[in-house]
Parts: C-alpha cells; structure tokens; sequence
C-alpha cells in the first residue's frame, strides 16, 4: 500500500525546486530577515507542505522526523548567511536571537478588555480574545463546522489537521512562553489566510447535507452571516480596520475597551476636516498625534503647516484616540471638539481640537462632525 501512495504521488508533474528545497530557503531568508510575519509565512508553507504531501504515508513518523531534521538545519544555516550576528554563533544563534525577540522589551500599556494592561504581562487570552472578537460570525461558524474534517475516516482530514496545525501552533506558542503581544493580534496576520480556508471548508461541508431543507437553511445562514461584515466595509470606508463582530458588540461595544485605529488611518479624514472648515485664504497651522502621521497626511494639502505641539503655534490639534482608557474616555467627552470622526455606529476614532491660536482664526471656522466612516 506504502509503494502504491508513493508512486502516485510521483505520477504527477514534479516542480522545477523541490518543495522540501525550496521551504527551506524560504525559511532560511525569512530567518535572516528576522520577520516574525516572514518566518510565519514561511512555516506555514513547510507544515503544509508536510501535511499535503506526507500525512497519507503510512511511515510517518520516521518520514517526519527526516524532514523536520533537515528543514531545521538547513534553515538555520541560510538563515545564518542574512544575519552576521547569527553567524557568530552557528546553528544556535538564530534560535536564541528569535527567543529574545519574543520577550521584546516594549515596556507601554495597552487597552484590553476594559482594563490597561502592561504590554509584558499580557493575559493568557490576549491573542484568543482578540481571534474571538474581531473575526466574522461567519467566520468563526464556518471554523466549528469544519471542526468534522477532522474525522480520521473524513477524505480531508490530513489537510484539516495540518491547517488547524498552522493556525493552533502560533497561538500556543504565544500562551506558552508568556511573548510579548501588543495592538491587537497584527503580529499574527499569516495565521488569518489559514482560517479563512478552514472556515470556507467547513460551510462547504456543510453544504453537502442529505437535507434538501437543511441545505437551504444553511444557505440561509451563510448569507446572513457574511451579509454584515460586507455592509460594514461599504458603510465604514475607509475605516474598515476597526471591524469588531457582533459579540463585541460593534465598534461601539469595543470602544473604551480595546485599541481601535493602530494605524491612525482616520488621520487623514481629520486632516481634510481642517481643510474643510478654513477658508482658501487661510493657512491653517496643525499638530497631532502621532506627529508623523499627521505630516504625511497634511502633505496632500499644501497650504497646512505642521507644527511640533510644543511650539505652542497651532490652531488644531488632531488626536487619534489612543491611550489609557482614562484618556480615550476623557477625550471622547471634550465638548470643545471641532470634529469628530467617528463609525456609523458612533465609535469615536479620532478628533480635531483647538490650539493655542485657534482663537485667530475662530471667525473664520467652524464645527465640523465627519460621522459614518467619513462619509
């Protein structure tokens, strides 16, 4: 049976690198780059490389521990050539440098759950919460339903097992040394491809119902539950990264409890409210935070000045609202406000407040709400 698998597995058309060639110098770069999101990348591709391609063998343990072996070294020795500090310590080099980098000394808090929470103490459900919160419904049904792939006696389950490896290992990896996790789970992006596929298996499954009437509940289900994170995208561009689902109640619900825009994306809509709210003939004077954000942003206007905040120079100040969480409420209850950018949902994202000379040019502006997604 062992001679019948692997013959057919030569039967088809052979690559013009072996795969086991070619994830190691994949993970041998990524190593040498030092990407957390490149090495991600890159392990993934190598478990399911295992899992499509060894998983049917009879022999797997002797077959695994070969290519484990081999991919290992060979990754550490290519991943040497990219890293002169590695290269000094060969072979062991890079697994205590990516060791330490787990443990990276981001000495901040973070919102989480309500609660400000030092970046190097991160609860144990930090990343999991998170999975849990800010992924579809639809997504998160689609991953209990596929939960049956992993039936032994199911035709997919060696590829069900190696997927839920690729999304479980990171994850317990994470929780088991205690890594240093910050704004959100966006260190763990390569993991999300994985589960879009689980969940996409699972609702396929669940398709194949003997049921003529179950099929078409579950058809039912499905649209709904991918029909409102698709009105979220149309109704919040360009804010869409603030998606969180419906057991955290919507932007909203989340807000004051858990980080919002990271990447300062709603900046630029507070840049254009000041642009709007100011006369041609006016050369408004701005600050923010974060600063550098702000430039690039107010670089599509040229006739805004950006200013250090503590030259005491300028008439507004945008704020993205992050922080404490006494900051964030306390800057969403500033009845001075001159615009708020906010979700449909009424998740304040970011606001524009005056300055020290914004008394100069009181006369010539005025309130300006920038509400659903800047719409």
């Amino acid at each position: 049976m062992d001679r019948a698998i692997v013959a057919q597995h030569h039967q088809h058309e052979q690559p013009l690198l072996d795969p086991h060639l070619h994830g190691t110098a994949t993970l041998g770069i990524a190593l040498g780059k030092r990407r957390g999101q490149g090495l991600g990348t890159a392990a993934t591709h190598l478990l399911l490389d295992w899992g499509f391609h060894v998983l049917g063998l009879r022999n797997i343990l002797l077959e695994t521990a070969a290519w484990v072996g081999a991919i290992t070294v060979g990754s550490l020795i290519v991943g040497s050539v990219f890293w002169p500090w590695a290269l000094e310590r060969p072979l062991y080099g890079p697994i205590v440098g990516l060791a330490q980098l787990s443990k990276f000394g981001w000495t901040s808090y973070m919102l989480f759950n309500g609660r400000d929470v030092f970046a190097l103490d991160t609860p144990w459900d930090y990343v999991p919460r998170w999975a849990l919160l800010t992924l579809p419904i639809g997504v998160l049904l689609g991953l209990v339903l596929s939960l049956r792939l992993l039936r032994p006696s199911d035709e997919h389950h060696g590829t069900a097992v190696a997927l839920w490896a690729v999304v479980l290992f990171p994850v317990a990896y994470i929780i088991g040394v205690h890594a240093t996790m910050y704004d959100g789970i966006r260190h763990l992006l390569f993991i999300f491809p994985p589960i879009a596929v689980l969940a996409a298996a699972g609702w396929i499954s669940a398709f194949q119902h003997r049921s003529v009437i179950m099929r078409g509940l579950i058809a039912a289900a499905f649209l709904v539950a991918i029909a409102r994170p698709a009105l979220f995208i149309v109704q919040e561009h360009p804010n869409q990264v603030v998606y969180f689902n419906e057991l955290a109640g919507g932007p909203a619900g989340a807000y004051g409890r858990y980080e919002m825009d990271y990447w300062g994306n709603c900046l630029l809509q507070a840049v254009q409210a000041v642009n709007a709210m100011t006369p041609d003939t006016v050369r408004p004077i701005v600050t923010g935070r974060p600063l550098h954000i702000v430039r690039g942003d107010a670089a599509r206007y040229p006739r805004i000045t950006v200013t250090e905040r503590e030259a005491g120079q300028h008439a507004f100040e945008l704020v993205l609202l992050r922080g404490s969480r006494a900051e964030v409420l306390q800057l969403a209850a500033r009845p001075d406000a001159l615009a708020r950018i906010t979700t449909r949902d009424g998740a304040l994202l970011c606001t524009v407040l005056p300055g020290p000379a914004y008394g100069r040019q009181a006369a010539l502006a005025h309130r300006h709400d920038v509400p659903h997604g800047g719409q």
